[in-house]
């Protein structure tokens, strides 16, 4: 997952981000450090991070020279952005059993991650009288590599949690007016649950390209039936999932400690926090990281918590994804996304494209993915169900021939034999019903059928649609099947 949270102090990121309270990530030689970013390349960053170039960075100067950096230093401002990528505990237990290629499909799902954030750099226009936003396209951003949690409070040593800190910097180059100016975030933040899921969806893609067999996780919902949960890889010991996530219990403890004192001053209030309430909580409860210790004799330690028969079996989940012996993934992209526009509306009658993709991706973690360059579209607007008078798939190529967030909308049946209506003749369908039902809606070409039912989406009016976006959610024989050709989450995992 990817975690969003604002940078408040410029010199607590200095100390926390260049010396990791403790410094050993920095001589470490399997934990990395990087530049990243289309604007540090026009600052000239590259290779090793250096010390001094993020501490200028950090309050908005230039890193090469010193010199202020943006028009406007403000001196309460918001230095930056800490975008955590974080990965289920069996991810980092299999990484700490020996695989290191995990390791790199981890940096990889990371930077493709936050190439997506990239795509929708914003940054504000206030020259002559305007008051209006410039998409920028780059962002600078400096990454480092972390093995393990805060100490909990058992024992005051912390678990194996490998993740990634991308420290976005408060920096974007206007290229109109050529100079460099604040980041306007809040677009970025508005989506951040759809760019987590698409983290998660590439990096379970890319496991099992490893060898490795993914497995959703589900917990009870509120109308006593299920939610999605995580993912993580399949054949890890329950007893070592639990055991390596101490800091999660005390949080959750310390959660339902919290909710159960609210309730006590009001009945009627929510049986869980906020997610913003959970994030303080979690930051308010955590111990400082050990200054004594190195990555090694954390190593001996959780090393010493596994017990020879969960070292074993660890050991034969890596040995069958490093053999091939797993079964591959069924592609299940058309399911999922079938099962995004039934659950969606089943309460609703308007779904922002975004959450339509969420759930479809929620249901493919390791047997879809996401093509790369199409952050841009998570904005599109919301769809609004029709009744459709015949089944019928998602027609055609978007209008606008951009591909949509969840990858290539095609025409055409899903099953041979059936009839292949024209984008056309959908279009004068729906315009028909939409006159006899007194609706005056100007479509925006895209059109999504159900096949299964008689109903399906248009995309309604909306300022900031993507003209002729549309999903296929046909639920058949997988693409590959037909011609090779990718589904709609992109290509097939068969």
């Amino acid at each position: 997952m990817l975690r969003f949270t604002p940078i408040e102090n410029a010199r607590q990121a200095e100390h926390y981000y260049a010396k990791s309270d403790g410094g050993y990530y920095l001589q470490a030689d399997d934990l990395h450090r990087e530049w990243g970013g289309k604007g540090a390349a026009q600052l000239g960053l590259s290779g090793a991070p250096d010390y001094e170039q993020f501490k200028r960075l950090i309050h908005g100067l230039d890193p090469q020279t010193g010199e202020q950096l943006t028009a406007k230093l403000i001196e309460d401002r918001i230095p930056g952005w800490d975008v955590t990528a974080s990965v289920p505990k069996g991810v980092t237990c299999a990484l700490e059993g020996g695989d290191s290629r995990i390791r790199q499909a981890l940096w990889e799902a990371g930077r493709e991650a936050l190439a997506d954030l990239e795509t929708m750099a914003t940054t504000r226009v206030r020259k002559g009288g305007k008051q209006e936003d410039r998409t920028s396209g780059n962002l600078v951003w400096f990454a480092t590599e972390h093995p393990e949690t805060r100490p909990a409070k058992e024992d005051g040593m912390p678990d194996w949690d490998r993740h990634i800190h991308f420290v976005v910097f408060n920096l974007t180059r206007d290229e109109v007016e050529g100079e460099w100016k604040a980041v306007k975030f809040r677009p970025i933040m508005d989506l951040r649950k759809w760019f987590s899921t698409r983290f998660d969806l590439r990096l379970a893609s890319k496991l099992t390209d490893l060898g490795y067999e993914i497995e959703t996780k589900y917990q009870a919902d509120r109308n006593g039936g299920r939610k999605y949960y995580s993912w993580d890889i399949k054949g890890i010991p329950q007893s070592v999932l639990s055991k390596f996530s101490r800091r999660s219990a005390e949080v959750e403890q310390a959660e339902q400690d919290a909710v159960k004192a609210i309730k006590e001053r009001d009945p009627e209030a929510p049986d869980t926090l906020s997610a913003v309430a959970r994030d303080k909580l979690g930051a308010t409860s955590r111990q400082h990281k050990r200054p004594d210790m190195s990555l090694a004799d954390y190593r001996d330690y959780w090393n010493s918590r596994v017990t020879p028969e969960e070292g074993r079996r660890i050991a034969e989940t890596l040995k069958r994804a490093l053999q091939g012996r797993n079964p591959r993934p069924v592609n299940t992209a058309e399911k999922g996304v079938h099962y995004a526009i039934e659950h969606q509306f089943e309460r609703q009658s308007v779904v922002r494209y975004t959450d339509l993709a969420i759930t479809a991706m929620e249901r493919c973690m390791g047997s879809a993915f996401c093509p790369r360059g199409q952050g841009s579209h998570a904005a599109a607007g919301p769809w609004r169900r029709t009744t459709a008078r015949r089944p019928e798939r998602a027609l055609g190529r978007p209008a606008s021939g951009r591909p949509s967030p969840l990858g290539t909308a095609r025409s055409g049946s899903a099953h041979p034999g059936r009839r292949r209506h024209r984008q056309d003749d959908h279009d004068e369908e729906g315009h028909r019903r939409d006159r006899q039902a007194g609706r005056r809606t100007r479509p925006l070409g895209g059109c999504l059928a159900l096949g299964a039912e008689e109903s399906g989406l248009r995309r309604s009016q909306h300022r900031g649609a993507v003209p002729g976006q549309a999903v296929d959610a046909t639920e058949g024989p997988t693409r590959r099947h037909l011609g090779g050709r990718s589904g709609p989450l992109g290509r097939s995992r068969t």
